[in-house]
């Protein structure tokens, strides 16, 4: 009966150390992230305004995230170093990719880090027959530490139950529930608020604000069948690059640069720190000026994922969304923003159930 009791003690203090653990991976990640994109990008090679230093920057750092996949992230590296160090590498070759410039998210970086994390947590324990929830506890802390809600796990767990028919216990559901708090309360004390910044709008009941609802689910649907089709051709271009990868890092890279200049410095990156900017700086750049860089966005986002850059889709498609409804306010202040921003990506997922390029998209290339 002790035995049972703390093996079950064990596994809850587990959970909770899995779920700060992991809070503490995400915002270092992120934090380290920022800094240096901010920091070699901006104030050393000032790209904002130096239009070659994006461009060379961006092959320079491209090169090097592109040789150390090369190096690091083949089958027979794979399966030849320990667990806790292929956690360290799915890690850097993110990070390597996200600080080279991809347009993309680091949720496809670190939800295979969490799976992991939370399983090395578990070996460590000696919770040999807890592996898997305890992954599991991982990925549902990650949502919660992309979301800065218990609410983002919840969605972790429904995506997790989706993908595979949970069977869990009452005490599963405990353990889970302190993973959450756990990542929740670790946030918190480094004043974390989420992965996105939205402006503040106070609007009150409006026919025309639903009615745009439509429109802006329509805008998704729409985008989608454009990024599917940019990303099919630029995959058939990879395919036929694959044989040399500095070549193919160079023409990734470079390409990666040039879109960078075509479309401004909103366009760079994730995408989720320029949300705030895109509905800030909107009227000075106007209707036409705004949408031009939702759609070099899309571009660059199915660049970036079709050359093999190492990333997640939903961030980005978060800053497309947010650049939609910004050059709709300019022609109508009846909107409600975060509602808009979501249905807009209703339509993006509605329209993705049969291609699952952003649904079925692992981070791997």
């Amino acid at each position: 009966m002790t035995s049972i009791v703390r093996q079950r003690a064990v596994l809850l203090v587990g959970s909770a150390f899995v779920g700060v653990f992991i809070a503490l991976v995400y915002l270092g990640f992120e934090g380290l992230l920022h800094v240096m994109q901010h920091l070699v990008w901006d104030d050393i090679f000032h790209t904002e305004t130096n239009k070659l230093s994006v461009l060379l920057l961006s092959i320079a750092l491209g090169m090097a995230f592109f040789g150390a996949r090369q190096w690091l992230d083949t089958k027979k590296a794979k399966e030849s170093r320990p667990a806790w160090l292929e956690f360290l590498v799915i890690l850097l070759i993110g990070f390597l990719s996200l600080f080279a410039g991809a347009a993309l998210g680091p949720e496809a970086v670190l939800i295979p880090a969490a799976l992991l994390g939370g399983q090395l947590v578990a070996k460590r324990l000696k919770l040999h027959s807890h592996v898997g929830l305890f992954g599991l506890a991982g990925f549902v802390a990650l949502f919660v530490a992309f979301f800065s809600s218990v609410f983002g796990g919840l969605l972790g767990l429904y995506l997790a139950n989706k993908s595979k028919k949970l069977q869990l216990s009452l005490l599963d559901y405990v353990g889970l529930a302190l993973a959450s708090v756990a990542a929740l309360f670790t946030l918190a004390l480094f004043g974390h608020h989420g992965a996105f910044n939205y402006p503040e709008q106070s609007i009150g009941f409006s026919f025309t604000a639903i009615a745009m609802l439509l429109v802006f689910f329509a805008a998704g649907y729409l985008y989608h069948a454009l990024f599917a089709a940019l990303f099919r051709g630029i995959k058939q271009l990879y395919g036929k690059l694959q044989d040399s990868w500095y070549v193919h890092g160079f023409v990734a890279s470079a390409g990666l640069g040039l879109l960078f200049i075509a479309g401004g410095y909103l366009v760079q990156f994730t995408g989720n720190e320029a949300i705030k900017p895109i509905f800030q700086q909107a009227a000075a750049i106007g209707l036409v000026g705004v949408i031009w860089i939702s759609l070099v966005k899309v571009v660059t986002i199915a660049w970036s994922l079709g050359m093999g850059y190492r990333g997640g889709l939903i961030f980005p498609f978060v800053f497309v969304a947010s650049s939609i409804v910004a050059a709709a306010s300019l022609l109508t202040t009846d909107i409600y923003l975060i509602p808009s921003i979501f249905v807009f990506l209703a339509g993006l997922l509605f329209a993705d159930r049969k291609a699952k390029i952003i649904t079925g998209h692992s981070g791997e290339d």
